[in-house]
């Protein structure tokens, strides 16, 4: 969790960047700061970031949030299967 002293963010979600959106907009609007990984190689050159899939993005929270964002993030998925 800790390199060279810093905290770094934790990876809770991975997805195509359409997903990753959905998810990032409804952390943010629940006041949880969001990083991308991978959001414009996932997206322009997908075979160099997942082979195979389409672009797999991933998206980051702070470790103190982790345990919320989780929560937002199976609501999220929940939602997009009904």
């Amino acid at each position: 969790m800790k390199a060279n002293g810093n905290i770094s963010p934790v990876q809770i979600y991975a997805g195509d960047i359409y997903d990753v959106a959905l998810v990032k907009g409804r952390l943010i609007r629940d006041g949880i700061e969001v990083f991308l990984l991978d959001e414009i190689k996932g997206t322009l050159c997908a075979w160099q970031t997942y082979p195979g899939k389409r672009g797999i993005v991933k998206l980051l929270v702070m470790p103190e949030d982790v345990s919320k964002a989780s929560q937002l993030v199976r609501k999220v998925k929940k939602s997009k299967k009904n």
